[in-house]
């Protein structure tokens, strides 16, 4: 994996320098131990902003791009400065997501493997084509949230659905989902948080999120879900799925803690992980301005890299 990232030099927070690595951590540190001759004198930094890219190529004609042009830099640049602003910690999100990420992208062709066909409880979906249909809202667009490998967007093509967008940030799953759509979807590799933020207000028929809302960092979901009802088409569906429990933190990569045989990998693996109760979950919605039309919490079932525990799917509306 390559990256582009952008640091801000905490005793001179004017300042923003922008690079390239394959290795964000390891980069990331040499800059804040003065290994970097052109950021030693500027020291320490915080990491305010990467994206993620396959390739060495990508990620150096980003570099190269924001760097040369004022009409890609400026922008960018202020929309960091107003995430600062707003006292967002956004080096401890960073490397949260940076970690699930790096995660996903080792375990990506197990992940779709085992889950790319997972299509339990997508009769939820099918509530969300048919309402769509019904209300004249199939011109707008679906987004994925959190696609991963692309099971909901598998679905939603076989269905006849034509307006479906992608978002992940992993580019390997983003690759996966591009290869077998080609034209068809419209594939963002993006932290989704940010997607959604971009997206304007009263575009978007439906946003799909299966079990990628239990990554999102606790401090971000509020906000996340208020620009979800935001840039929702009046009467247009949220539907969402999520691991039942209190914990959020990291925790490791269930296919390693099940040693799972298939899982070539030294290294730990951990992801962040953000569970919800019913009631936590209704409350949360509601206060973003969206009614609940349904929920339903499903025992789980036993399969590998699967973490046991009861699952909570739930639907709800703009109005």
């Amino acid at each position: 994996m390559w990256y582009f990232y952008i640091l801000q030099s905490t005793d001179d927070q004017d300042y923003f320098y922008k690079g390239s690595t394959n290795d964000l951590r390891r980069r990331f540190q040499e800059h804040n131990q003065g290994e970097v001759m052109s950021t030693k004198s500027r020291k320490p930094w915080k990491l305010v902003y990467y994206e993620a890219y396959i390739s060495e190529k990508a990620a150096r004609c980003r570099e190269s791009a924001v760097k040369k042009s004022g009409s890609i830099s400026v922008p960018l640049l202020r929309r960091i400065k107003e995430s600062l602003c707003y006292n967002l910690e956004v080096n401890t999100t960073d490397n949260r997501k940076l970690q699930t990420q790096q995660n996903y992208s080792k375990i990506n062709k197990l992940y779709a493997d085992d889950f790319g066909k997972d299509y339990d409880h997508f009769d939820f979906i099918d509530l969300v084509i048919n309402h769509l249909s019904q209300n004249k809202l199939e011109k707008l667009p679906i987004i994925d949230l959190g696609a991963g490998s692309g099971v909901v967007t598998d679905y939603l093509i076989e269905k006849g659905q034509q307006k479906v967008t992608a978002i992940d940030i992993t580019p390997e799953f983003c690759g996966m989902i591009r290869q077998k759509h080609k034209n068809k979807v419209h594939v963002v590799c993006e932290d989704m948080v940010e997607a959604i933020k971009n997206q304007q207000s009263s575009s978007i028929g439906a946003y799909i999120a299966n079990y990628s809302i239990i990554h999102i960092p606790e401090e971000e979901v509020d906000s996340m879900l208020s620009n979800i009802a935001r840039s929702l088409f009046n009467q247009g569906l949220f539907l969402m799925s999520c691991h039942k429990g209190t914990y959020k933190g990291m925790e490791q990569e269930p296919y390693q803690s099940q040693n799972d045989s298939r899982l070539n990998e030294q290294n730990e693996l951990s992801t962040y992980m953000n569970y919800f109760m019913e009631d936590e979950l209704k409350q949360r919605v509601e206060h973003a301005g969206l009614v609940i039309l349904k929920m339903d919490t499903f025992e789980t079932k036993i399969v590998p890299g699967e973490i046991p525990v009861p699952k909570i799917w739930l639907l709800a509306k703009k109005v």
